[in-house]
C-alpha cells in the first residue's frame, strides 16, 4: 500500500478501500440484523424456554431449530446484491408456543 501512496494517488486508493469495507461492514450488519429480526421471536422463545428449564436439546431443540428462517437479504447478501427488501415482521410468542 505504501508504493501506491508514493505514487500520488495513495490517498484516493486509501479512501477508496476503506468506503469499500465500510460498505462491506454495513451490508454485513444489516443482513445479521434482518436474520435476527425475522427470528425475534424464536429468540425470545428460546429464552424464555431456557429460562424456565434451563436446556434446551434434542428433539426440543430440533423443534425449535426448524423455525428459524432465513430472510431474503441474508441471501441477498451472500449473492453479493445490495437490494432494500421490507424487514419480515415476527410472529408473537404465544403463537410459536403452541406449535411447539
Amino acid at each position: 500500500m505504501s508504493a501506491l501512496m508514493a505514487s500520488g494517488g495513495g490517498g484516493y486508493v486509501v479512501d477508496l478501500v476503506q468506503r469499500e469495507v465500510k460498505s462491506l461492514l454495513q451490508s454485513a450488519l444489516d443482513a445479521a440484523l434482518c436474520v435476527v429480526r425475522a427470528n425475534a421471536t424464536v429468540l425470545e422463545g428460546l429464552g424464555a424456554h431456557l429460562e424456565e428449564k434451563g436446556k434446551l436439546e434434542g428433539e426440543e431443540l430440533q423443534a425449535w431449530l426448524k423455525l428459524v428462517v432465513a430472510p431474503a437479504e441474508l441471501s441477498l447478501f451472500i449473492q453479493g446484491k445490495d437490494e432494500p427488501v421490507v424487514p419480515p415482521q415476527p410472529v408473537p410468542v404465544k403463537q410459536l408456543q403452541h406449535s411447539i
